[in-house]
């Protein structure tokens, strides 16, 4: 993961079109956190439609 100026880090990911993948970030301390912004949400993860 690279460092961004503010401090937080960030990682770029390529998927293959077409698909549909979940995914949830683990925090500090064990949280786990959604994507508000995701396509979607099954009611456990965020989903990313390619």
């Amino acid at each position: 993961m690279a460092e961004r100026p503010d401090g937080s880090r960030a990682v770029t990911v390529a998927f293959p079109v077409n698909q549909h993948y979940g995914f949830r970030y683990l925090a500090d301390g064990g949280h786990w956190l959604d994507e508000e912004g995701a396509d979607g949400h099954d009611g456990r993860n965020s989903l990313l439609h390619t």
